[in-house]
Order: C-alpha cells, then sequence, then structure tokens
C-alpha cells in the first residue's frame, strides 16, 4: 500500500483484482495506479466527471457512473469499455453492487433504486 496526493479532488477510489492496483475518479478522469509505488499507470479518458466507481472482481470489470447520468463498464483486462447505459434519471451520487452476480444498484435523486447489468 502507499500514500499518494493528486492534488486535486478525488470523488471515488477503488481497489482493482488485488491490492497491487488502484483506480481513482479525480475531478476530470478516472487514473489506475499502481498500490504498491502509487506510479500512474493509466488514465482513462471515456470516463470524464466521474461521481461513483464499483468493481466487479469476478468479471474484471470496473462500472463508473458518469456526471449526466451515464453507467459505464470498462473491462480492465482488454482496456475496452463493455457498455453503456443512459439513466434517464439524472445524475447519481450512489452506487453499490451485488456481490453474487454482475448487478448494479444506483440511487437518483427523486429516491428511486434502479438495477442495472452489463447486458
Amino acid at each position: 500500500m502507499t500514500e499518494l496526493n493528486v492534488n486535486e479532488t478525488t470523488r471515488s477510489i477503488r481497489w482493482l483484482h488485488n491490492q497491487s492496483f488502484f483506480a481513482v475518479a479525480q475531478r476530470r478522469y478516472v487514473f489506475i495506479y499502481d498500490g504498491h509505488q502509487g506510479t500512474k499507470l493509466h488514465q482513462l479518458r471515456s470516463h470524464l466527471e466521474v461521481t461513483q466507481m464499483e468493481f466487479l472482481p469476478y468479471h474484471f470489470l470496473l462500472s463508473t457512473i458518469v456526471l449526466p447520468g451515464w453507467l459505464k463498464y470498462h473491462d480492465t483486462f482488454t482496456g475496452q469499455i463493455v457498455s453503456q447505459h443512459r439513466t434517464k434519471l439524472g445524475s447519481c451520487y450512489t452506487m453499490t453492487q451485488n456481490p453474487l452476480d454482475l448487478i448494479i444498484h444506483l440511487g437518483h435523486q427523486n429516491g428511486t433504486v434502479t438495477p442495472w447489468s452489463p447486458k
């Protein structure tokens, strides 16, 4: 583990795979860092202004919710976006996962909770 100062707003942090890598949703982009040295490894430019993240370890998927209300699933093995969904309920600041399957639950500003899967 390492201590890291990114000198900007950080909205969410998630471990990836194990404690070797972690993703940080910073002010504009999501960055992936080495967990031992704190070295910046990747910049995910397709994830702009992320508010929450969850990592699905059995499927190697990083799910993010973006400010205008888009849910994106990013395959951390291939580096590609697997799927993306427009929530149609505006910005979302609450996200959690069901550890038994691929379902991501989003809590919206109007009190609605919606389940999502990559398919």
